[in-house]
């Protein structure tokens, strides 16, 4: 429902809560419903995703604004010099994207919020801190 959300609703998000809602609930199943179509009949054959996951994911990746200490990127690869794939980012840059999903400031203090999470993926500690040095 982000994506449609993301897609479609342009004004109105906070004052329009209930019509929102109906709007969302009414066209996600339409839209993923179709969308599943599109994927199998003109995506797989040119892109090279293997999952509808997948599918929806490059698209939510390349959709979904982040905002990194009041900087505003149109999604989660541009804060990285406009990269155009995830291939091109390293992981430790697409975890600094999606900590910009909740609009949160991105300081030192976060890689101690989510140490379990930088163990469990081996994120580089000195790669994310010197990547949030670039952000400030």
């Amino acid at each position: 429902m982000q994506i449609i959300r993301t897609l479609g609703v342009k004004y109105g998000y906070n004052e329009h809560i209930i019509c929102r809602k109906v709007y969302e609930l009414l066209y996600s199943k339409m839209f993923f419903k179709n969308l599943r179509r599109y994927m199998n009949k003109v995506y797989l054959n040119t892109k090279g995703c293997c999952t509808y996951k997948e599918f929806l994911l490059v698209i939510y990746i390349n959709i979904a604004q982040v905002v990194l200490n009041n900087n505003t990127y149109k999604n989660m690869l541009m804060p990285w010099n406009g990269a155009k794939t995830m291939k091109e980012l390293s992981n430790e840059e697409f975890f600094i994207s999606i900590l910009g999903l909740s609009h949160r400031k991105i300081n030192y203090q976060i890689l101690y919020n989510y140490s379990s999470v930088i163990e469990r993926f081996s994120l580089n500690v000195n790669t994310l801190k010197k990547l949030i040095k670039q952000l400030n």
